[in-house]
C-alpha cells in the first residue's frame, strides 16, 4: 500500500503552500530533501503538489503523508485537515487504538490566502481509433516488487529514509544509472541483466553486469551538483551523457569504464533542470530536453567539443511546457518531445539544424507525460505518465499519426518508463504502483 495523500490533502497543501520556497522548507522539515524535491517551474502550486504526491507514492519519504501533514500543522494549527493528523500522533503516543479520520473539512489557512489554485489539466481527448486492434494486457506477466528486487542491490542515504526504486528491464554487460526520476540506460553487447536500484546521488556511475551482484568500473563519475535525472549511451557505447537539476549536461569518455572521466566543459545553455537525454541511433547527434520548456540538438561529431545545432534566435521552446522526455527514432529523422502540457510533439529532425513540426500535437493524455518509447521499426510510439496509461501512435504515416485504442493499458500510479523489447512483440511498461506490466503487441 503507497504512503500517499489523499485529494483534499493535496488541495489543502497547495493553497497554504503555494509558494516555492514555503513548500520547499515544508518538504525539508518532514524529511525529504531538497536534492529530491521536484522543480518548481511555471506550473501552478497544486501542480507541484501532485507530483509531491507521485513521490510519496515511490517511497521517498518514510511515513511520507504523515510527516508533511504533521509538519504543515506545525505552521497551520487551526487548519481542521493538517489538525487531524497531529491528533491521530498524539492519540498514537497516549495508546489510543482509534484512528480520527484525516477527511474532515478544510479550512482556510491562517495565511488569509483566499483563492484556489486552478483546478488540475482539462481532460483532452482521447485519439482512438476505431477498428484497429491496438495491444491486450500480456496473460499472467505482472511482476511484484519482491520479484523486481529478486537480483538487484540495494542502497540507502540519509537517516532512515530508503532511496526511491527504479524499475526497468534491462540487459547487457555495461550499464549507467542516474538518480531521481529514474531514468536508466544501457549499451547492449550480449548477456542478460536484472533490475537494479537507482540511488538518490548526484552522480552518475558505470557498473558491470550482469546487474545481479553489480560492481561499480572505476571511480563514480562527480561533476553535477544536483540530482542526475537522466542518462544515455551514444551509439557506439563511447561516450556517456547526462542531465541534471543543475541545469547541465555533461559528456564523459566511457571507451575505457575503468578510467572514465569528464569530456570538455557542461553544456549550460538551460535554464532549468535537464530532464531528458537522447542519442540518435545512428548519427552522432544528441538531444536534451528540459523543465524550460526547451529542446536542444547538438552534433558530437568530435564528443570533446559539441556544436549546437539550433538557432539560438529560433529555439524550440515553450516556457509555458516544461518537458520530461525526448526520444529519436530508430533512423533518426523524427524527435518526439513530450511534459506537462499532456500533448505528444514529433519533430521532422532529418535536418537537425532545421527541425520542422510533424503535424499537430497528439492529444489523448489526461497529465504530465513522462515516458516515451519507439518501436524498433519505428512505426509506432508509446507515451505513458502521470495520468497513469500508456498511449500507442501509428506513425505509418508520419504526418498524419493515429493513436490505437489503448484504454486498458494502464497502472495504479504514475507511470515513469515504458520500453519495447527489440522483436517488438512486447510493451513493458513501470510504474509507481510497484509494478512492472508486459503487454503483448498484436
Amino acid at each position: 500500500m503507497t504512503d500517499r495523500l489523499t485529494e483534499q490533502e493535496v488541495r489543502e497543501l497547495a493553497r497554504a503552500f503555494h509558494l516555492p520556497e514555503n513548500a520547499r522548507s515544508l518538504l525539508e522539515q518532514a524529511g525529504l530533501e531538497r536534492s529530491q524535491q521536484p522543480v518548481w517551474t511555471s506550473q501552478r502550486p497544486l501542480d507541484y503538489w501532485r507530483e509531491i504526491n507521485v513521490r510519496l507514492g515511490c517511497g521517498a519519504v518514510v511515513d511520507g503523508r504523515r510527516q508533511i501533514l504533521l509538519a504543515a500543522s506545525r505552521v497551520y494549527p487551526a487548519n481542521k485537515v493538517f489538525a487531524a493528523i497531529a491528533a491521530k500522533a498524539r492519540d498514537a503516543e497516549a495508546g489510543a487504538d482509534g484512528e480520527p479520520a484525516a477527511d474532515a473539512a478544510a479550512t482556510r489557512p491562517a495565511s488569509g490566502h483566499a483563492d484556489d489554485p486552478p483546478d488540475g489539466a482539462q481532460t483532452a481527448a482521447p485519439a482512438n481509433v476505431d477498428g484497429v486492434s491496438g495491444p491486450v494486457p500480456f496473460p499472467g506477466r505482472l511482476f511484484s516488487p519482491e520479484a523486481v528486487r529478486a537480483g538487484s542491490t540495494s542502497a540507502s542515504h540519509g537517516r532512515g529514509r530508503p532511496t526511491r526504486r527504479g524499475v526497468l528491464l534491462m540487459a547487457g554487460p555495461v550499464v549507467a544509472l542516474g538518480a531521481t526520476v529514474g531514468a536508466v540506460a544501457l549499451t547492449r553487447q550480449g548477456g542478460s541483466g536484472q533490475a537494479a536500484d537507482l540511488p538518490d546521488v548526484q552522480n552518475a556511475a558505470v557498473w558491470a553486469a550482469p546487474v545481479r551482484g553489480a560492481r561499480p568500473l572505476g571511480p563514480t563519475l562527480h561533476g553535477h551538483s544536483e540530482s542526475v535525472f537522466s542518462v544515455a549511451f551514444s551509439p557506439d557505447g563511447t561516450t556517456l551523457v547526462s542531465g541534471s537539476d543543475d541545469h547541465s549536461v555533461r559528456l564523459w569518455d566511457v571507451r575505457h569504464p575503468e578510467t572514465a572521466h569528464a569530456l570538455g566543459r557542461p553544456l549550460t545553455t538551460h535554464s532549468a533542470a535537464v530532464t531528458s537525454v537522447a542519442f540518435t541511433p545512428g548519427r552522432p547527434i544528441m538531444a536534451s530536453g528540459g523543465a524550460d520548456g526547451a529542446v536542444e540538438l547538438w552534433s558530437l561529431a568530435d564528443p570533446s567539443t559539441p556544436r549546437p545545432l539550433w538557432d539560438p534566435r529560433q529555439p524550440l521552446a515553450d516556457p509555458d511546457n516544461p518537458l520530461f522526455a525526448v526520444a529519436f527514432s530508430p533512423n533518426g529523422t523524427i524527435l518526439a518531445t513530450a511534459g506537462q502540457d499532456h500533448s505528444v510533439r514529433l519533430w521532422d529532425v532529418t535536418r537537425p539544424a532545421q527541425p520542422r513540426p510533424l503535424g499537430q500535437p497528439l492529444p489523448g493524455h489526461d497529465d504530465t507525460v513522462r515516458a516515451l518509447a519507439f518501436s524498433r521499426d519505428g512505426k509506432i510510439l508509446a507515451s505513458a505518465g502521470a495520468d497513469r496509461t500508456v498511449r500507442l501512435w501509428d506513425l505509418d504515416d508520419r504526418k498524419n499519426p493515429r493513436g490505437f485504442d489503448t484504454a486498458h493499458i494502464t497502472h495504479d500510479d504514475a507511470i515513469w518508463t515504458v520500453a519495447f523489447d527489440p522483436r517488438g512483440r512486447f510493451l513493458a511498461s513501470a510504474s509507481g504502483d510497484a509494478t512492472i506490466r508486459l503487454h503483448a503487441l498484436e
